[in-house]
C-alpha cells in the first residue's frame, strides 16, 4: 500500500483469509508482490484474497469501516471465525468452540470499545443462546 495524502484503514488479520483497504479521503495505490491493483478514492474499498490472489474493487457507503477509530467494532454479515479473531485481539482472549455450526453462522453487531470481554460474552450469548464462559484468557462456548 502506497499513501498519498489519505485517511484509510487497512484490515488484516494472519488469521483471516482476505486483506481490506478502504480509503476515507485521498487517495491510496494498492500493490501485491507482482502486481498494482488500483488507486483507490474515497468510499472505495479493495478486498484481496489472499490464497487464489484475486481481489475485489467495491465503492462502500456508510461509515462503520472506520467506526474502529472512535471506539466501536461493527461486524456486519461476518462469520463467527472472523467475529473471534476481532475479539481476540481486541481483549487478549482465546476462543475454543467445537462443531461445524458456528462456522456458518453470521453476526451484525456493534460493540463499543468501553465494553469489557464479559459484557461482550453476555451479548454473545443473548444472540445465538450458546454458552460462553471465561476461563483466564480462554473463552470456553458450548
Amino acid at each position: 500500500t502506497q499513501v498519498l495524502g489519505t485517511s484509510f484503514n487497512i484490515k488484516f488479520y494472519r488469521e483471516l483469509p482476505t486483506i481490506q483497504v478502504f480509503v476515507n479521503s485521498g487517495k491510496v495505490e494498492v500493490h501485491d508482490r507482482q502486481h498494482t491493483l488500483g488507486m483507490y478514492t474515497p468510499q472505495q474499498q479493495v478486498t484481496y484474497n489472499k490464497q487464489n490472489k484475486s481481489f475485489l474493487r467495491e465503492t462502500v457507503t456508510g461509515d462503520h469501516t472506520l467506526r474502529w477509530m472512535h471506539n466501536d467494532l461493527i461486524l456486519d454479515n461476518d462469520e463467527f471465525k472472523e467475529v473471534a479473531v476481532y475479539l481476540q485481539n481486541r481483549y487478549n482472549v482465546n476462543f475454543k468452540y467445537a462443531g461445524k455450526r458456528l462456522n456458518r453462522q453470521h453476526y451484525s453487531v456493534r460493540f463499543s470499545n468501553k465494553l469489557s470481554i464479559n459484557q461482550v460474552l453476555d451479548i454473545l450469548q443473548f444472540i445465538d443462546g450458546r454458552k460462553y464462559r471465561l476461563n483466564g484468557d480462554t473463552v470456553n462456548i458450548k
